[in-house]
C-alpha cells in the first residue's frame, strides 16, 4: 500500500506541469472566491505571497485589495531564518530572497494584526493540512496566529490525507479551491 508521505507527495506533486488553460481558469476562479470572502470578512490587513512554480497566481487580488483600500502584508525571511509579514505598497522594490522567492521591504506587520493569511502549498488533505516545501517557515510563523488562515490550492493538488503530519504542522481554517469557496 502507498503512503501519501511529505516526501512521497512532494516528490510527485512538484513533477507535475499544469496546463496553461487550467492554470489561468483556476486562478481566475480561485481569486474570484477570495474575493468573496474578503468582501464579507471586511478585513484590515491581508498577509500574501508572490507565487512560485505550482503556487496559486495571485496578482489580481493584489490589485483588488490595493483598490479597495485592504492593506496587504507579505512574507519576507529575515536573516536567522525567521519568516515575518511586511507590508506591501505598490511602489514596493521586489528582489529574490536565498530561496529565489520575492519579497520587499517593509515594516514588520505583528502578525495578529493580520486579519486573514493566504497560505501557499504545494498540497493540502481533506483535513486542511499543508504540505509546504518543507522549510518549516509557515507552520512556526502560524503557531500562534490568531487570524483566518487559508489554504490557496489547485482541485487536483488536494488528497484524502497526509499520513505523516505531526504535532508541529499547522491546519488551515479553510482550503479554497478553484471547486473550493
Amino acid at each position: 500500500m502507498k503512503r501519501n508521505t511529505k516526501n512521497s507527495l512532494r516528490a510527485y506533486f512538484k513533477e507535475i506541469i499544469l496546463n496553461e488553460n487550467y492554470r489561468k481558469s483556476a486562478d481566475n476562479a480561485i481569486t474570484n472566491n477570495l474575493i468573496n470572502i474578503i468582501m464579507n470578512e471586511k478585513p484590515k490587513i491581508v498577509g500574501l505571497y508572490f507565487p512560485i512554480k505550482n503556487e496559486i497566481n495571485v496578482g489580481e487580488l493584489f490589485s483588488f485589495l490595493i483598490n479597495n483600500k485592504i492593506r496587504i502584508a507579505v512574507p519576507k525571511i529575515l536573516e536567522n531564518n525567521e519568516m515575518v509579514f511586511v507590508e506591501f505598497f505598490v511602489d514596493s522594490l521586489k528582489k529574490k530572497n536565498k530561496f529565489q522567492i520575492f519579497e520587499v521591504d517593509g515594516n514588520i506587520i505583528d502578525k495578529n494584526l493580520i486579519d486573514i493569511i493566504l497560505i501557499p502549498g504545494i498540497a493540502f488533505d481533506e483535513k486542511k493540512y499543508r504540505l509546504g516545501h518543507g522549510g518549516g517557515y509557515y507552520d512556526r510563523y502560524l503557531k500562534d496566529y490568531t487570524g483566518k488562515k487559508i489554504g490557496l490550492i489547485y482541485e487536483k493538488f488536494i488528497v484524502d490525507q497526509i499520513d505523516d503530519v505531526n504535532e508541529f504542522d499547522i491546519r488551515m481554517d479553510k482550503i479554497v479551491s478553484e471547486k473550493r469557496k
